[in-house]
């Protein structure tokens, strides 16, 4: 379970001494830094971490796969989705003939593996490393430094590569669509050549970026001129900036989402974000059972909807019917205590606001810890495992567990898991709340370009669809 929000980012477009919009093919991405240095793994996939804007680090870099804007699984360097064995545990991948490095070499199943073995040895490698490429067998001897190859991997052609993991994983191809798993081959002394559609050209004082659309990109053609990818300390000053007309987008707050969410200029989607209430087992079912989801949605910000599943909506091909929750006769905790898993979470602090108007709350009473909690995989089965820690049934974990080896079955994978679901509600372990939303001001001059649960996006996940207008 990680406990983590996207950092956002917005697409500003070049500005003269003037700082007013100039139609000249060239795009500014600001990224959120909070007042750091850009996020390394912009540039290096093997130090992509959870706060690194996914956006910007397709920029630069490609792997296998890629999620498209409803979060679906689609090819990107492979020509296709792979073949999968019976027992789930093969994937055999053919690589498209025209994807080119950089400099213009050509990209082979060679390079995906030494990629990969790359990230599994670097010694500043994100933990999403050994999260998305450590079930390929052979994976920890290479970790360990006790070999420099994968036996999970086998080149079968130039251009084919088969995968062979240690044990079924559902979530694999979602694993290999993050730029962790992204190929990349070594350019001395200190450089990488990527796969992605933008080639970092300038490295500025300011710590930002200077990119050119590369020349030997297999997408298609760019319409802009060039990018450039600048720190920005907080949402506060992408905010300035887009009022004074210097930037095409802007991420707007949940705090500020009532303020512009009737503006022409204002787009939205549904995030990967959730919030929780995790009550003691006595208290769980009467709980949901007081709940009114409508009315706590309307007390908050606008920028949440109610949720009466496990699951966010914005997970793909899952649909589930959660059970009515009855409290059971003489088990009734009437009065709960509510703490907040971070505190300064805006959302956090209406929702036990708004939670005090609907529980009778006192110190002494059940406690009960709001949680917000964000999973980068959209798989179900993530958003399952919150229950874990609320109960010690072996059952569910033994479940949960074989639901990962029905990669072949997603039907059946499916119906296991709303069933998993309706058990985990009946029983009050955990009570959703409401799920979060993300949101941006976009100026009507930028085309190709959307919103999606993973923050901005080009249509299709494809930048040679993005131009300005």
């Amino acid at each position: 379970m990680r406990l983590a929000a996207a950092i956002p980012i917005a697409i500003l477009a070049a500005c003269g001494p003037s700082q007013s919009i100039v139609a000249d093919d060239t795009m500014r991405v600001p990224i959120y830094t909070r007042g750091h240095a850009l996020d390394p793994g912009i540039v290096d996939p093997s130090r992509f971490s959870a706060t690194t804007p996914l956006f910007a680090a397709g920029m630069l870099n490609a792997g296998l796969l890629k999620l498209g804007p409803d979060l679906h699984v689609i090819p990107d360097l492979a020509v296709s989705i792979p073949t999968i064995s019976i027992n789930g545990r093969v994937y055999t991948f053919t690589i498209r003939q025209d994807a080119r490095f950089a400099d213009g070499s050509r990209c082979t199943a060679l390079d995906v593996e030494q990629s990969w073995v790359r990230a599994l040895q670097s010694p500043d490698r994100s933990p999403l490393v050994w999260q998305d490429l450590g079930g390929i067998e052979g994976a920890s001897a290479v970790s360990d430094g006790m070999a420099n190859t994968l036996s999970g991997v086998s080149v079968l052609h130039r251009l084919s590569i088969r995968i062979r993991l240690d044990s079924p994983d559902s979530t694999f191809l979602e694993k290999l669509a993050f730029p962790v798993t992204a190929v990349v081959r070594p350019s001395p002394p200190h450089s990488l050549l990527g796969l992605g559609p933008w080639a970092l050209t300038v490295r500025a004082p300011d710590g930002g970026y200077t990119l050119r659309p590369r020349k030997h990109y297999y997408g298609g053609p760019l319409s802009l001129k060039s990018v450039e990818l600048l720190p920005v300390s907080n949402a506060s000053r992408g905010m300035d900036l887009y009022r004074k007309g210097s930037i095409d987008i802007a991420w707007v707050s949940p705090s500020n989402y009532f303020t512009y969410q009737n503006a022409a200029e204002f787009h939205n989607s549904d995030s990967l974000d959730a919030y929780y209430a995790l009550p003691p087992r006595s208290a769980g079912v009467d709980l949901a059972s007081r709940l009114d989801r409508n009315a706590l949605e309307t007390s908050l910000p606008g920028a949440v909807t109610a949720l009466t599943t496990l699951v966010p909506p914005t997970v793909p091909d899952y649909v589930s019917s959660p059970p009515t929750v009855d409290p059971p006769p003489g088990q009734s905790a009437r009065r709960s205590s509510l703490s907040l898993d971070s505190p300064r979470d805006p959302i956090e602090k209406d929702l036990a606001q708004a939670l005090r108007k609907q529980w009778e709350t006192s110190r002494t009473g059940s406690p009960v810890r709001v949680v917000h909690i964000t999973f980068m995989l959209p798989d179900p089965g993530r958003w399952l495992t919150i229950a874990l820690a609320q109960t010690a049934s072996p059952w569910l974990r033994s479940q949960l567990a074989y639901a990962q080896t029905l990669t072949e079955d997603p039907v059946s994978r499916m119906a296991l898991y709303g069933e998993l679901e309706s058990w985990v509600l009946s029983r009050g372990y955990v009570v959703p709340l409401v799920s979060g939303k993300i949101a941006y001001l976009m100026k009507p001059r930028l085309q190709g370009v959307q919103v999606t649960p993973l923050g901005i996006m080009p249509d299709n996940d494809n930048w040679a669809l993005v131009s300005i207008g």
